[in-house]
């Protein structure tokens, strides 16, 4: 008698059941917009909340230019009279150029040299004063001596120091203007065969928003008041060119032509260029 045997059928994998609703990764992508949604939700209420909060305090994130009374062009220089008389070499500087324009960061700028009459053949009787405006951008304080006078091949040789000057009619608290100065000496590398050596002796500060400041900190924190609808700030040079100190000889001759040359500019500029500060 034949026996059949019979052969196990293969083993067939079991079809997993399905599942009802989305796969996981779209449940986690689903979460992440969720969460995206959320958190912009908070941004756009927050953002609306310190708007409201600003109108609520008459405040003002956005800053609105002022303008100068007078465009620095207009300087009358009649009223620099007697101490001091424009040189003949300011009208024979060339324009800046767009791209250096542009790298300034405003049109609105000056340069003038004085002669003091009263010591014209003085090695510190010829300075060179520099003068930028900027208004309706408090986050932009560009070009300062420390570094332009670095990148333009002088090395600071002494400072930077703070120093307290006497300027009369420059609507400073009890006349007095803290100036930061610093001394610069040429690289022989940018000096022409036979060349003196000079060192510049530089000093600068900002008037901003009505009040005077420093550093480009000073100036940024002066421009924060959600009170105050616009902003502005100036940015005073005077440059002194002259021969080489010693490495420990005090500075105090420059600093003293620095602040002669200030007392002097200064209260035209605040009558007759600056704005009048509204306050607000």
């Amino acid at each position: 008698m034949t026996q059949t045997v019979q052969t196990p059928e293969c083993e067939q994998p079991v079809a997993a059941p399905r599942r009802s609703g989305p796969p996981e990764a779209y449940r986690r992508s689903s979460g992440a917009q969720i969460r995206f949604a959320v958190v912009a939700v908070i941004l756009i209420a927050s953002a609306a909340g310190m708007q409201a909060l600003a109108r609520l305090m008459q405040g003002y994130f956005t800053k609105e230019p002022i303008s100068l009374k007078k465009p620095f062009s207009e300087f009358d220089k009649y009223k620099l009279g007697p101490e001091f008389s424009r040189h003949a070499d300011t009208d024979r500087l060339p324009p800046l150029s767009e791209d250096m324009v542009a790298s300034l960061g405003t049109s609105e700028y000056a340069t003038w040299i004085l002669t003091d009459n009263e010591r014209a053949d003085s090695p510190l009787g010829r300075a060179t004063v520099f003068v930028t405006y900027y208004t309706g951008k408090p986050d932009m304080v560009p070009h300062v001596p420390d570094e332009c006078m670095r990148s333009g091949g002088w090395d600071r040789v002494w400072g930077p120091e703070h120093v307290q000057m006497t300027v009369p009619g420059a609507g400073a608290p009890n006349d007095k203007i803290e100036v930061r100065v610093q001394t610069f000496q040429e690289q022989s590398s940018m000096m022409r065969t036979g060349q003196t050596t000079r060192q510049s002796t530089v000093g600068y500060f900002f008037h901003t928003n009505g009040q005077f400041a420093t550093t480009r900190n000073e100036v940024r924190r002066s421009q924060m008041n959600l009170r105050d609808r616009y902003a502005y700030y100036a940015k005073i040079q005077v440059d002194i060119v002259h021969l080489p100190l010693a490495e420990g000889d005090e500075r105090a001759d420059e600093i003293a032509a620095i602040e002669r040359v200030l007392r002097k500019v200064m209260p035209i500029l605040v009558k007759d260029h600056l704005p009048d500060w509204p306050g607000g």
